[in-house]
């Protein structure tokens, strides 16, 4: 039973991680930054080169 538990938390952990970096547009995961407390994630460095700041939302000066 406590197996079964903890498999349920390591999924719905990584379900959420997936969401998270993956899914949600960064305007929606930059507002629930905010709301928290915390303040936006950085952009990249910029046009040249920069690839993204990773976590799966690549794009240069978006």
């Amino acid at each position: 039973m406590w197996q079964e538990l903890v498999v349920l938390v390591l999924v719905s952990a990584a379900v959420g991680w997936i969401l998270w970096s993956m899914l949600l547009p960064r305007a929606v995961t930059d507002r629930l930054r905010r709301l928290a407390g915390r303040p936006p994630a950085q952009r990249g460095c910029g046009c040249s080169g920069c690839g993204g700041d990773g976590g799966g939302k690549s794009g240069c000066c978006s």
